[in-house]
């Protein structure tokens, strides 16, 4: 390089390729002025010259000096060789997607474009990385270079291995992959033809996708392998490093030094209602007559804050995680078990670290003052929601029975606040949850579905509640926290929606916005009909994601503002974050300092894998689904169309909550695809298959690549016939 280490341009004669010319005698700090003055518009290496006055003899030098900044990172080469300083360009951070052609884009928060990222702009990112992201490019499409990989994804492709041509394909389980991919190379000697294989993706020819066997899986038959596939999917250890456990290994339980400094709140009957086989408590719940009337309504939530400090080896796993994953028999912790099962445990007659919310309501049940403390707390009694639920149906016994003046007078305060919500124009899908029953070996033993209990519900209303306060609190203080915001919906999104319920016979205008009041009365008019599960089932897919982000942009389906997740710190990051911004103002000591970018990718981070978390938990029912229907080949089901395709229609079978599909090539009619009213019409009987339509189905198949019920549609039995079409001579003229 000829630039000197003080920055200037050498004033002797400088030699390039055998030409002398003279240099030009400008401060490199001037081209460098130049660019960041506000009204600066990038430009060419010709317009920056022209700029600075550089003549002609000294432009070849002018040129070298550029290209030098750029390699150093003082500039930034942009669409059509125009330079800026990396200062003035706008900094963001998403999900790196790569595409096989060789360039990748980044995905941001919903509702904004995502940004192209060109090959020479990817640096080492991979598919899956949160990246920050420079915007060097904002016209028809964003575009930009990948600066800084925040977090490491780890994504693996799980797919099953088939011979086919030289090296052999694997068929990802992932739909969004589209299609087999090709081997680069011949796959270890274990890797059997129906074998279930791990996949490295590598740029392929003609924009396509090859890949490289990392690790064979296994059979697909063993039961086992469910749980190995989604877990190697999701790219998680099953283990915390050796330097998260030792430093969880080192925290102390005793609480005695931290009781003084808090609200003692341990003479308040409270106490947790988790499922059966839970194994972490981290909320507790408390109700007290007011004398004037009303509620005090207590919310207790574990103090994970106090034992998962900012910058340590558990909050960096925490983050890396993001989110617990529950599946039908296991748990994949975010944080390990001495914290989860222990420490942040509130067991019965145990002294406990927590953060309470105490919110007075009134004789209606409308929430008025409230306050947040850290607190001490010693639960009165583990109960299940079933024990609870006992107790409103009359037939309470145990622990219940002792509590169960205070269970009637809460179950007083959740339907009031209950009745607030929907008053409000809360939308409430109530749908009903898959149930599995395994047994040691984990293999399925029944199916059907979690009942819907007013226990259920009782929590549910109380944790909103707290949820809602803590928000206030943080938006009325302008803290550094993670919002849980869902946006309005999509009109596109919408479209499908709308069409059915045309199809249906009931008026939808789609074009006008909608408030969440309008859609909660359209839920309500379908009441009982069998038509409302499948109705509440659209709506909701034609929903936006909820997701996490520092901007307070309000909450949609709950049709309020300021919301936040704030009551399952133990299992969910941006919980825990609001634990420590809150905690760090209620102590008045240093506010915790969070900058809106980094607020910002922690945001898309913890909503990527909130979303990855809730594809592992339903591919491992679904597994668990399959193995059980695996044994019923050749049962007879009743069902309900519940998705149109062209090629056939999906059925979800009565009491299972199993869908399986039915392809046209099993009935006996010429089937035309309706795609404004999704449905299928036989030419010939004039059958109609519709979303809705009861269906009688037999089980036929089960196949694993990928997994999926194959079904018969009953009294369609015979095989369909080639239809012979008329072809005019002139039109076979052509074909010759």
């Amino acid at each position: 390089m000829f630039l000197p280490r003080t920055g200037q341009i050498p004033p002797k004669p400088f030699v390039p390729e055998g030409l002398i010319f003279w240099s030009i005698t400008v401060d490199t700090q001037i081209i460098l002025d130049h660019i960041q003055e506000a009204d600066y518009r990038p430009g060419k290496v010709k317009d920056l010259a022209r700029a600075l006055g550089v003549s002609q003899p000294e432009y070849r030098a002018f040129r070298q000096v550029i290209k030098e900044l750029e390699r150093e990172g003082q500039l930034v080469r942009l669409r059509n060789n125009r330079y800026a300083h990396p200062s003035r360009m706008a900094r963001t951070a998403g999900l790196f997607r790569l595409h096989p052609q060789g360039y990748g884009w980044v995905e941001r928060e919903e509702g904004q474009a995502d940004i192209l990222i060109p090959s020479e702009g990817m640096g080492s990112a991979a598919e899956g990385d949160l990246v920050r992201v420079e915007i060097v490019s904002q016209r028809r499409h964003p575009e930009g270079r990948v600066v800084e990989i925040l977090q490491r994804a780890q994504q693996q492709v799980v797919g099953t291995f088939y011979w086919q041509g030289r090296n052999g394909v694997v068929r990802p389980d992932e739909s969004r992959w589209g299609r087999d991919i090709p081997l680069s190379r011949r796959p270890p000697p274990e890797a059997k033809d129906g074998y279930k294989v791990r996949l490295r993706l590598l740029p392929g020819q003609r924009g396509t996708w090859q890949g490289e066997v990392e690790e064979v899986l296994g059979d697909p038959a063993d039961p086992r392998l469910d749980f190995l596939s989604v877990v190697t999917q999701l790219g998680l250890p099953l283990e915390h490093t050796p330097a998260v456990q030792e430093e969880a290994a080192q925290l102390s339980a005793d609480i005695g030094a931290e009781a003084g400094g808090r609200r003692d709140l341990r003479g308040l009957t409270c106490f947790t209602v988790d499922p059966v086989h839970a194994r972490d408590f981290d909320d507790a719940v408390s109700v007290e007559a007011l004398e004037e009337g009303g509620h005090l309504l207590g919310v207790h939530i574990a103090d994970v804050a106090h034992y998962v400090r900012a910058r340590t080896a558990l909050d960096r796993e925490a983050l890396r995680r993001g989110t617990s994953v529950y599946l039908v028999d296991q748990v994949i912790p975010m944080l390990p078990e001495r914290l989860a099962s222990q420490l942040c445990t509130l067991l019965p007659g145990e002294d406990r670290l927590t953060v309470s919310v105490l919110m007075r309501l009134d004789a209606k049940g409308e929430v008025g003052n409230f306050e947040v403390v850290e607190s001490i707390i010693r639960s009165a009694a583990r109960l299940t929601y079933e024990e609870v639920q006992a107790v409103f149906d009359g037939e309470g016994a145990g622990r219940a029975e002792d509590l169960s003046q205070l269970l009637l007078s809460m179950r007083k305060v959740s339907l009031q606040l209950k009745q607030h919500r929907v008053q409000r124009g809360a939308l409430d899908f109530d749908l009903p949850e898959p149930r599995v029953e395994l047994n040691e070996e984990g293999l399925p033993t029944a199916l059907g579905q979690y009942p819907r209990l007013q226990s259920h519900q009782l929590i549910e209303e109380f944790m909103l509640a707290a949820n809602g306060c803590v928000g206030r609190l943080a938006r009325d203080h302008q803290l550094p926290v993670l919002y849980r915001v869902h946006r309005h919906p999509d009109q596109e999104k919408l479209r499908f929606f709308s069409d059915y319920l045309r199809s249906a016979g009931v008026r939808f205008d789609r074009t006008r916005a909608m408030a969440p009041k309008d859609l909660q009365k359209l839920l309500a008019s379908f009441g009982d009909q069998a038509e409302s599960r499948l109705v509440n089932r659209l709506l909701l897919r034609a929903m936006m994601r909820a997701e996490y982000t520092p901007r307070d942009i309000g909450h949609y389906g709950l049709a309020c503002h300021h919301y936040l997740h704030f009551t399952s710190p133990i299992r969910r990051y941006p919980d825990l974050l609001v634990h420590r911004v809150i905690k760090a103002f209620l102590s008045g000591g240093p506010p915790v300092e969070l900058e809106q970018e980094q607020l910002s990718w922690m945001g898309v981070w913890t909503s990527s894998w909130e979303r990855r978390a809730n594809v592992a938990e339903r591919a491992y029912t679904k597994s668990k689904q399959l193995r059980y229907m695996e044994g019923h080949l050749g049962e007879e089901y009743p069902g309900l169309v519940s998705g149109v395709l062209r090629n056939g229609f999906f059925v979800e079978l009565e009491g299972l909550m199993v869908e399986g599909f039915c392809a046209l090539a099993f009935l006996d009619d010429y089937f035309e695809f309706d795609e404004r009213q999704h449905c299928l019409r036989g030419r010939n009987t004039g059958r109609t298959f519709s979303l809705g339509t009861p269906v009688r189905v037999q089980v036929v198949r089960v196949d694993w690549s990928p997994p999926r019920l194959d079904l018969r549609l009953l009294d369609e039995k015979q095989p369909r016939v080639a239809r012979k079409t008329k072809t005019s001579k002139k039109k076979a003229k052509k074909r010759r």
